[in-house]
């Protein structure tokens, strides 16, 4: 059934799958011309490029550049420059095969040690197909508000309380772990000492 209803698809990990098959986008399928489909290239290149694209009707393309131009009057033309010139001469394409050899290393090592050091009486969570995330759910909820800020201040880690990302709260407790800045060794260290935290939450 054919109901018109505009989608707005944001693909901006489109590059980042390194496991599995590629999963092809949803405007791959539009047959009417109703998917507006949005990527950047701040998370595979650097936030600091601020550089994207959208792929849609041309009316809509039309529209919507007619609605920047009142927003930004000087866009940052050389930077554009830049990204077009390193896309034509190869260099994107090279970049994000150099990544995914990092990142997918990197990624095997974090689910490896969870694997080793996290015990499913504590938490659980979905192997990534890629990206720089982990979001881990715990089987617990923190006795106080604090407990958590406290242990992780105790133990030395990182690590974003998930409730920052729900927009109407969550029942339950999630942990979103980060690879993006980590090497192997760091990313070992990190998950031990979060089981430390785990252990000491679990059994007190």
């Amino acid at each position: 059934i054919y109901y018109g209803i505009p989608i707005l698809e944001d693909g901006f990990e489109e590059e980042m799958k390194y496991f599995g098959k590629v999963v092809l986008p949803v405007k791959s399928m539009d047959k009417h011309q109703i998917v507006i489909y949005c990527g950047t290239f701040s998370k595979v290149l650097f936030p600091g490029v601020r550089i994207g694209w959208i792929a849609a009707d041309k009316e809509c393309i039309r529209r919507i550049a007619a609605i920047r131009r009142f927003s930004e009057l000087n866009p940052g033309m050389i930077m554009q420059a830049a990204i077009y010139e390193f896309c034509i001469n190869g260099y994107y394409d090279r970049h994000i095969g150099k990544m995914h050899r990092v990142f997918r290393k990197r990624m095997q090592t974090a689910l490896k040690n969870l694997g080793t050091y996290i015990s499913p009486e504590w938490a659980e969570w979905v192997e990534p197909t890629g990206g720089f995330l982990i979001w881990i759910k715990l089987k617990k909820a923190p006795t106080s508000p604090n407990q958590l800020e406290d242990l992780f201040n105790t133990y030395k880690v990182n690590a974003i309380p998930g409730n920052f990302f729900f927009l109407s709260g969550c029942p339950d407790t999630f942990l979103r772990l980060s690879i993006s800045t980590l090497d192997e060794s760091e990313i070992e260290e990190g998950i031990k000492r979060l089981s430390r935290v785990l252990e000491h939450m679990f059994n007190n």
